[in-house]
């Protein structure tokens, strides 16, 4: 088992990187890893209450305790291992409360059509839903997911245009929105209340996306609507999805950079474009410039890909990249790049590079500790 810096656990801004599957704390110039050997990571989610991350081992899950390094069992099944016929596992959805969580069993058979499909495959040949309850450390069959697909009236299963995205597990309650080829992420949102069987959809717009908070903090969704140089940014309630809390009009800083995501709590919001960072004030509905990448060549910039979060309400966190070969970004060595932002001075501060091997992408992210 690994040692860790006590440190790490006392600065309130404070995060852990993530290269692949494996997790580490920056110590200098260097990256140090915490999970016990034969451990990987297997969601982002961080567990805010219990200070714990879900991680792997040889088909199993288990619970991985950061500050003190304890390492839990679950009662989650052990996933099937062989070398044709195998599961996958993964967090399909963690509820707002942080104490219910549902897993996927992926099975996957090498000699299926689905795993041969040369469209959309490898594809599993079935998928199995299970609830974890943290606090009892029980499981149960979460087969209701399914439910939710025909209560839709969206297909079901791997290729289905219908993305879960947020879960009230106090009222079970789900939101979802359609994805998938020709339609990207688009309207109507779906919210669907599984106990009385109740469906509410919003109005289907077009130019328009929504993001989603899973957390609840400032609202559990947004819809961006694009017209002309403007972006309606409008915010939305769980149980009331039809209903607009409130809006906001903001100026798209240049038509040529389209709209990457949107994160936000509940005092302020981050628009991200393809190389600007905005930031807004839910509370007096300004908009300001707080990071550009005025080195990004035009080439590049269309196809950057920002994965931002906040570490606190100051501070910002997001990872950048560029390329060795900026005539062809896409292809050659990726830079992948953890950068911070201090929101009252604009200042940004690179916290960490990694440069990946050719043609593997991107590699590199983070958990925020708070």
């Amino acid at each position: 088992m690994t040692s860790t810096d006590t440190s790490l656990f006392q600065d309130r801004r404070s995060f852990l990187i993530t290269k692949g599957d494996q997790v580490y704390w920056k110590s200098g110039d260097n990256l140090k890893p915490i999970l016990p050997d034969g451990c990987t990571l297997l969601s982002l989610y961080y567990i805010k209450e219990t200070n714990q991350l879900f991680i792997q081992k040889d088909k199993k899950i288990y619970l991985y305790k950061i500050d003190t390094q304890i390492l839990t069992e679950t009662s989650i099944p052990q996933a099937q291992s062989g070398e044709t016929v195998y599961e996958e596992i993964g967090l399909y959805l963690a509820g707002q409360s942080g104490k219910n969580f549902i897993f996927t069993f992926s099975k996957y058979d090498k000699n299926s059509e689905e795993y041969k499909n040369e469209f959309a495959g490898p594809l599993p040949v079935s998928e199995k839903y299970y609830q974890y309850d943290i606090a009892n450390n029980t499981v149960k069959d979460a087969d209701y997911i399914n439910e939710i697909w025909s209560l839709t009236g969206i297909a079901s299963g791997p290729l289905s245009n219908l993305s879960l995205d947020v879960w009230d597990d106090k009222k079970n309650i789900f939101l979802g929105h359609l994805v998938g080829e020709g339609i990207g992420h688009s309207t109507p949102v779906y919210s669907v209340d599984l106990n009385n069987k109740k469906i509410t959809e919003t109005k289907q717009m077009m130019e328009a996306q929504p993001f989603f908070n899973q957390w609840g903090k400032g609202g559990d969704f947004v819809i961006t609507k694009k017209s002309d140089e403007k972006l309606t940014l409008a915010f939305y309630d769980i149980a009331q999805p039809q209903k607009e809390e409130k809006s906001y009009q903001l100026t798209i800083p240049d038509p040529i950079y389209g709209l990457s995501t949107v994160v936000w709590n509940d005092q302020k919001a981050i628009i991200v474009f393809k190389n600007q960072f905005d930031e807004l004030n839910l509370t007096t509905g300004t908009q300001r410039e707080v990071y550009k990448d005025f080195d990004q060549a035009p080439s590049l910039a269309n196809f950057n890909w920002y994965s931002v979060n906040f570490l606190d309400n100051n501070h910002i966190i997001f990872v950048d990249w560029e390329s060795t070969n900026k005539n062809d970004p896409i292809n050659g060595k990726h830079v992948n790049i953890i950068k911070t932002v201090d929101l009252n001075t604009n200042e940004t501060q690179e916290i960490y590079r990694s440069i990946s091997e050719e043609g593997s992408g991107f590699n590199l992210g983070f958990i925020v500790l708070n």
